[in-house]
């Protein structure tokens, strides 16, 4: 007897989309939390009447959109009403109160003497007048005059601040301080003995392994050190501007792969001493963690923490991980403890990215991949290359102004040499005695990889400023590129898929070119 087979059903997908959707309205039309609850209600008390039907899925993710929402009016209250144009930017002398969320990056000026730190700030309170007001949202601080040597805070501590308040950088972006000095820039909390304060010290530790015999290639020490441990700050004006404008910015991102490769290092370590392979989460997982916290805990970072905890963990539940589901569930998480992060232009390029892949993998007969490793290798590259620009192109364009198709090319070549990088990095970090050995190893990757890319840069029409497109050119693009990889199964609806394809880029064409209402 033939049983029909089910469908896959993902309902962490669903959830992930609703929270998406939810804090986009909160956030495009400025709801009030108070009437958003009141339809979560609602939807919540016809989900329970209807439960059985149809349309029960449909108001239960209603009820986490309008609940997603009403999370995000809560936590941006206080930074709303500055965007709103109450007051008149800049405003100077302005005091603030808050912790600080990200790691403080270093940027040196051009005479080389003194810099400026980067970094943001969770608000607790601001003062422009002669009275605290209680303050919700993020600033991007900026401490000016200060040295490499001295760092002005430490991430997760609480510190008082005083500058002039300013427009934010671009568009959507949080509200600017300007800092005059270190002075101005006092902590409130000693956090030497604090976990953050431990894993920074760990951080540091491990850059000093990784300058052993690499003092004197300051260029190739700085990028080591941006894809080992985050230290994207250090990576000289010019280099970053090359990654930059072919597209391969993206490396210097602690992400899957990164954390991947400390996955695989210590998973080899454990298995040499006997631990079951049942219980690798339980000893890998807090030591995923503190690397990501290390290295900032950036969302691209978090997401791959994410992953890796449901993918090693599942064997101790006896449970089989699913990865869209594993991404939809990371993203929902991180949506739950910070709303505010749908906002932040590395969650949308990390989860968009990340999210393409595994889409068109899904897709790909296994009769296309080759059996042998080194073919299977490259064809699966050049598939992720493909699939990762389908993406990355659109939100380049959108959130940056800038194409660079070099990129679909250049994948192929800079991450197979970032997979050597780690992996050389890595072993230097845990074997000390011979980091030397290891580091010398990079420096020939490295060496390679920024040669490669100074000829991709000058290829002609490799990269290309671009006017900014509409927003329904990307909305097309994307619908239409799911569309194809999910439900198109007949011609007639891969046809669709293509045409619908075809119009968005032809809508971003003729938005380039200046052609009026596109």
């Amino acid at each position: 007897m033939h049983f029909p087979k089910r469908p896959l059903r993902r309902p962490m997908i669903g959830i992930a989309v609703s929270m998406v959707v939810g804090i986009s309205i909160a956030s495009s039309f400025k709801l009030p939390p108070g009437p958003l609850l009141c339809v979560a209600l609602v939807l919540w008390v016809a989900a329970f009447f209807l439960r059985n039907r149809r349309c029960g899925s449909l108001l239960v993710f209603g009820v986490v959109a309008s609940l997603s929402a009403v999370c995000f009016g809560v936590s941006t209250v206080g930074k709303n009403s500055l965007e709103n144009g109450n007051v008149q930017l800049p405003i100077p002398r302005t005091e603030a109160v808050g912790h600080v969320s990200t790691n403080p990056r270093y940027y040196p000026f051009k005479n080389k003497k003194s810099g400026m730190w980067l970094f943001r700030v969770r608000l607790e309170g601001m003062k422009s007048t002669n009275v605290w007001i209680k303050q919700g949202g993020e600033l991007d601080v900026r401490v000016m005059g200060s040295l490499r040597s001295d760092p002005v805070a430490e991430k997760e501590q609480r510190v008082w601040l005083r500058g002039e308040l300013e427009e934010p950088y671009r568009e959507n972006g949080s509200l600017r301080l300007r800092v005059y000095g270190p002075d101005c820039c006092v902590s409130l909390v000693d956090t030497r003995h604090s976990f953050f304060a431990l894993c920074q010290n760990w951080r540091s530790e491990a850059a000093k392994r990784l300058e052993v015999g690499m003092k004197t290639h300051p260029g190739e020490l700085a990028v080591l050190r941006a894809l080992v441990l985050g230290y994207r700050g250090e990576i000289s004006a010019e280099t970053y501007a090359r990654f930059q404008r072919t597209g391969l910015l993206h490396i210097f991102a602690i992400s899957g792969l990164h954390v991947g490769m400390i996955g695989i290092l210590l998973a080899g370590v454990m298995k040499s001493f006997g631990v079951s392979r049942v219980w690798f989460g339980v000893y890998l997982v807090p030591l995923l963690f503190f690397y990501v916290a290390a290295t900032g805990m950036t969302e691209s970072a978090l997401r791959a923490l994410i992953m890796a905890s449901v993918f090693l963990l599942a064997p101790l539940f006896r449970a089989k991980p699913d990865v869209p589901s594993s991404i939809a569930f990371a993203a929902a998480l991180i949506l739950l403890i910070n709303p505010y992060a749908l906002k932040s232009i590395g969650f949308v390029l990390s989860f968009g990215i990340v999210g393409f892949i595994v889409m068109v993998y899904s897709r790909i007969p296994l009769h296309w991949l080759p059996r042998n490793a080194v073919g299977n290798y490259v064809v699966s590259l050049m598939i992720t290359s493909l699939a990762a620009s389908l993406a990355s192109f659109p939100l380049t364009m959108y959130y940056f102004g800038r194409f660079s198709p070099i990129g679909l090319v250049g994948n192929l070549l800079v991450v197979p040499l970032t997979f050597c990088i780690l992996l050389s990095g890595w072993l230097s970090v845990l074997f000390s005695p011979v980091s030397v050995i290891f580091n010398y190893a990079s420096l020939v990757f490295i060496k390679v990889m920024l040669k490669g890319m100074v000829f991709l840069d000058q290829i002609p029409g490799s990269s290309m400023e671009v006017s900014r497109p509409h927003i329904g050119v990307l909305l097309l693009w994307c619908g239409s590129v799911i569309y194809l990889f999910t439900h198109a199964s007949r011609r007639r609806q891969i046809i669709k898929g293509v045409a619908f394809a075809g119009c968005a880029a032809l809508w971003a064409v003729l938005g380039c070119c200046g052609v009026p209402f596109f």
